[in-house]
């Protein structure tokens, strides 16, 4: 059973956290959450959807919404924005939010997308980083490069 990378982000004003899982496979997803009516989650195809949004009951028992990533790479500015409003309309169901057309009745839903590319961002910079850790080559006693 392969976890792979969680990470976890509390919007304050709004009540459910969201998790961005990367990597994990079926048996650990399957393992610790279930769909937020407490069924399990056997109809997920992951070969299907390299990148999915769920509202989800985590193994503490809380409401999340869970974005799982096969692979970051599948993570592209398209993707994210598509996801965007998946987690809007979720955070909006959750919290009895409505979301109009006129101006102004749609500002708590452009918070939570501009708030959802953030943590997107954070990941992804967070597993660049890990991935270029160690990539320096080792300095010589007097500083330069071999």
């Amino acid at each position: 059973m392969k976890e792979g990378r969680c990470f976890v982000f509390d919007p304050v004003i709004y009540p459910n956290k969201l998790i961005i899982l990367v990597g994990a496979d079926y048996e650990y997803v399957k393992g610790r959450f279930s769909m937020d009516d407490g069924d399990p989650m056997d109809d997920i195809n992951f070969e299907d959807y390299p990148v999915a949004v769920s509202s989800v009951r985590d193994s503490d028992g809380y409401l999340k919404i869970l974005v799982r990533l096969d692979d970051p790479e599948a993570l592209s500015m398209r993707t994210t924005c598509h996801e965007a409003l998946h987690v809007v309309l979720m955070y909006c169901r959750y919290c009895n939010m409505g979301v109009g057309l006129n101006v102004g009745e749609d500002e708590h839903a452009a918070y939570i997308a501009g708030w959802f590319g953030k943590c997107v961002s954070d990941v992804l910079d967070e597993l660049e980083n890990e991935r270029h850790k160690g990539d320096e080559r080792p300095k010589e006693e007097d500083g330069s490069v071999s």
